[in-house]
């Protein structure tokens, strides 16, 4: 904390109200975030260098508009993602694959803010889909898919977002007929979920992995090219 705010305890009220929103972010997001800079005025917020910086003029501002939250997302992710991805080639040809930007400022900055600026969108159609409107929801799929794809092979701890909780299988059935396994599950929006097997609970093997939740409630359908063991179990588990 800045001395120009004059006594710990108004300090301290400043940093209480920011730590709350900041706690709020992904373990992801939070990974790289050791200090954080407060100061008075109305000058830009910033990320990077293991920091987050505030000004509390301008989060006013922020608050206003109803975007905080949205604004330490973004600098989060200069904090804890830029340096892991910007630079990455899988990264750069999502950039080229999708001839467009989310917005004038990643168009304008490609090599520093188009990731930060894309994160924020992506995050919102994963995780908060029905708090934009569906026409909202298209303009960011055309503009930025390869890069979504890109973010949805990443591996990030989305606590809180996501909770580290076993899901609860609904229904599991075999068609021996058709060689078909079907399961569904109770499922957290935006969550990434493998679905593996065993005949002894002791040797898992993957049916299938990287299946990331659109609903509440997931179903998938699996064809096995073989005959199922009267003893096989199945388990969903969040990947």
């Amino acid at each position: 904390m800045n001395p120009e705010f004059g006594n710990a305890d108004d300090a301290r009220k400043e940093a209480e109200k920011y730590a709350e929103v900041i706690g709020q972010l992904t373990t992801a997001l939070r990974r790289d975030v050791e200090t954080v800079w407060i100061h008075k005025g109305v000058n830009a917020f910033g990320g990077g260098n293991n920091n987050l910086l505030i000004h509390t003029g301008q989060a006013v501002k922020y608050i206003n508009d109803g975007i905080l939250e949205e604004t330490l997302v973004h600098e989060a992710t200069h904090t804890s993602l830029d340096s892991r991805h910007a630079k990455k080639p899988k990264w750069i040809a999502a950039q080229k694959a999708d001839d467009d930007f989310i917005s004038k400022y990643a168009k304008d900055y490609p090599n520093r803010e188009d990731l930060a600026e894309s994160y924020l969108p992506y995050f919102a159609i994963r995780y908060w889909q029905d708090r934009i409107s569906k026409s909202l929801v298209r303009k960011i799929k055309q503009a930025i898919l390869n890069r979504i794809k890109y973010f949805d092979s990443l591996v990030l701890e989305m606590y809180p977002v996501i909770r580290r909780e076993a899901p609860r299988v609904d229904q599991l059935f075999y068609s021996e007929d058709k060689k078909l396994m079907s399961i569904s599950w109770s499922s957290q929006l935006g969550a990434k979920y493998i679905i593996q097997s065993s005949s002894d609970f002791s040797v898992w093997k993957t049916v299938v992995s990287h299946l990331i939740a659109d609903t509440s409630l997931t179903s998938m359908s699996a064809n096995l090219d073989r005959k199922v063991n009267t003893q096989e179990f199945y388990r969903v588990g969040l990947e």
